[in-house]
């Protein structure tokens, strides 16, 4: 298994997810001014569903997105898989990381 991009306990709604985003090369993505950012996860689990979320976005010029876990995000432990799905105002959409998925972890509690 990959290293987790991000470590949440069960049941948790913090720390927020905040990132920013940047191309799989490294490079920031454009300027989110106008722009719209979802976060989409799903189980590890094979035939998972996925879920979609609305994200915030902390800073356009500098590309800082965060995710805000409600009730109900981290009741079960486990592995996930993550991306932002960006959509600008022309309609352009990109999806990061682009080539693949991020990975979180729902640890659970003692």
């Amino acid at each position: 298994m990959a290293d987790p991009n991000f470590i949440i306990g069960k049941n948790n709604t913090l720390p927020e997810i905040q990132r920013q985003l940047t191309y799989d090369d490294g490079t920031l993505l454009p300027d989110l001014t106008g722009a719209t950012v979802q976060f989409i996860y799903r189980s590890d689990a094979q035939g998972a569903a996925s879920v979609t979320r609305t994200a915030t976005i902390v800073s356009a010029t500098n590309v800082i997105v965060k995710y805000t876990w409600v009730a109900g995000d981290t009741v079960a432990a486990g592995n996930f898989y993550f991306q932002w799905k960006i959509t600008y105002g022309g309609g352009a959409i990109i999806s990061v990381p682009n080539l693949t998925w991020a990975l979180f972890i729902v640890e659970d509690g003692l």
